[in-house]
């Protein structure tokens, strides 16, 4: 009895032991039926989200079994060709939905309920919501194969645990999964801000300093003296890992000290949705985007209404009085009770030579948080309601009147809120204003953000700033047969393939017509992959047939191909 006992004491701190939680009692079984290791976790900062699960390792490959965690039954189906891709959620009677995504393909049972309304609709998309009693799951049926779909870039199993009630998404790690974590969250530097009249140095400018340390024990590389004044705020670029896997994972829980005294404690625990793109004012956004560096701030941006801290003195905010030097303390954990520290001084020198660096910033708009505002000349009209960014701001726009190109700011501004957009389009011919669109030149590649055609003016909303400018959409897709010809003769299991690629507005529509029926065709934008599965084409019978397949782009450029095929 004592040996088993030991042996089952060993076991639990192999695979880690979780942050004790009122989610201890769920048994949940596992959704793949491999060994669980992580490529993400929960809370993993992203862009403009937090990540709302975790991301399971499929071996490298798609075609993985996966099994519900519980008994329920399926209350949502889901098929984009963007974010989860192919997506199944169920619902269980605990209070709690599972939902499991970038799939490759549902089970027969949801294969045979949703394939009539596809048809029905014309469309391979699908977002259905479902009645209890109407496809009903047993826990560990198997709900689906694993994939790649959506805005996947390589095969693995996205799996969340929401509140069924508050439709929050909760930490999965918080329940007993079999996941092997006894590793130290990671502290690769510490940033001081230059708040409101805040020196750091004796400069009003932001200062980084990297880290050196192992095992949980960290300080500040050449132990550097830190002189500040006027209120300043903190942030640690911390990262977490998990045994057998070289990603980098979100951290759990993160506590600033000055002295003895809590300043901050942030919990991600569970996110709320309509808050999520709210990491914007968490994060720090350029250091994230511009340098792939996860900074965790330990203060509040003015618009910020995220539930992840615990507590938190004066916003985060530091205003130091005294003259005297002073011991700051970040505290990190894992999920699993894994954590790191770092200890480093300030000193408070009211007297330090202060020197004003932050540059001035050229044509610059004040823009209110709480304010609405319209920017506008003959060439351009942006409106920005309240609320739009997460501070007060200064926002320089310039025109480039010989390239017409739209500079708003930086790319590396962070925005909450839709923003409208219109750009003159009287420099472009009548004749192809309709095809024409807004795209973002960003880091070499044109990104689209089309629009529509008003009074001459090409009007478009945005979330992002950056340098626009408009461009003329006039060529169709591309349409390439992969393993498929004119006069194809099949009999054997056969899927139809094509390469789909559009150049600039990006495809929005595809039909499949066989003898003049539409049929059901998969598209996979990151693949450039269009399909008509096998599963579509089996029932056929013997003889001559005739496919037309349509293919249209956002602008309404389309390309039409005809074939005609055998099936012996």
């Amino acid at each position: 009895m004592k040996q088993t006992l030991f042996t089952a004491y060993l076991l639990i701190l192999s695979l880690g032991s979780h942050a004790q939680s009122r989610y201890d009692s769920i048994s949940f079984s596992a959704p793949l039926d491999i060994p669980l290791i992580l490529a993400g976790n929960f809370a993993e900062l992203r862009t403009n989200h937090f990540h709302t699960g975790i991301d399971i390792k499929t071996q490298g490959v798609e075609g993985k079994k996966v099994y519900s965690i519980y008994d329920g039954y399926v209350s949502r189906i889901r098929i984009s060709h963007y974010g989860y891709g192919k997506c199944v959620y169920i619902t269980h009677p605990n209070g709690f939905t599972s939902v499991y995504a970038h799939l490759q393909k549902f089970n027969d049972q949801i294969e045979q309920y949703i394939r009539p309304i596809q048809y029905q609709n014309k469309s391979e998309l699908l977002d259905i919501y479902l009645e209890e009693g109407e496809l009903p799951i047993t826990k560990k049926q198997v709900v689906a194969i694993s994939g790649n779909t959506g805005s996947s870039t390589a095969p693995h199993l996205h799996f969340e645990i929401r509140d069924t009630k508050t439709e929050f998404a909760i930490n999965p790690l918080l329940f007993i999964f079999q996941i092997k974590d006894d590793v130290k969250p990671l502290i690769n530097g510490i940033k001081i801000y230059s708040l409101n009249e805040g020196f750091v140095n004796g400069k009003n400018i932001d200062v980084k300093y990297a880290t050196e340390g192992m095992n949980g024990k960290y300080y500040l590389k050449g132990m550097p003296n830190i002189e500040v004044d006027g209120e300043i705020g903190l942030a640690i670029h911390a990262i977490d890992k998990l045994n057998d896997a070289p990603n980098k994972c979100g951290i759990y829980k993160i506590e600033l000290f000055l002295d003895d005294s809590l300043i901050c404690t942030q919990r991600l625990e569970q996110m709320d949705f309509a808050k999520n793109r709210f990491i914007n004012a968490y994060k720090d956004y350029e250091e994230f985007h511009k340098n792939n560096l996860h900074y965790h701030r330990s203060f509040l941006l003015q618009n910020n209404p995220l539930d992840v801290y615990d507590s938190i003195a004066n916003q985060g905010k530091i205003v130091l009085t005294d003259g005297k030097a002073h011991v700051l303390t970040y505290k990190v954990y894992d999920t699993y009770n894994n954590s790191s520290e770092i200890t480093f001084r300030l000193i408070h020198n009211p007297n330090m030579k202060k020197l004003l660096v932050k540059p001035i910033v050229k044509n610059a708009n004040a823009i209110p948080l709480s304010e609405t505002k319209t920017i506008e000349n003959e060439n351009y009209m942006l409106h920005f309601t309240d609320s739009t960014f997460y501070e007060d701001i200064e926002l320089p726009v310039v025109y480039d009147e010989m390239h017409k190109k739209l500079h708003i700011n930086s790319p590396y501004l962070p925005v909450q809120k839709y923003f409208a957009l219109k750009i003159n389009a009287s420099h472009i011919p009548e004749h192809l204003q309709a095809k024409t669109i807004v795209a973002k030149f960003d880091k070499g590649q044109i990104k689209p953000k089309n629009g529509k055609l008003e009074d001459g003016w090409i009007y478009t909303e945005v979330k992002e700033t950056g340098t626009f400018y408009l461009i003329t959409d006039t060529i169709p897709p591309a349409l390439n047969e992969l393993n498929f010809s004119d006069n194809q003769r099949f009999s054997g299991w056969m899927a139809f393939k094509w390469t789909a690629k559009d150049n600039l507005s990006g495809i929005e529509t595809y039909h499949a017509y066989i003898n003049n029926e539409w049929v059901l065709s998969t598209y996979w934008p990151q693949k450039n992959l269009l399909e008509i599965p096998y599963s579509e084409l089996k029932h056929l019978p013997q003889g001559k047939h005739t496919l037309t397949l349509t293919v249209t782009d956002e602008r309404k450029n389309s390309i039409t191909k005809t074939y005609t095929f055998y099936r012996d």
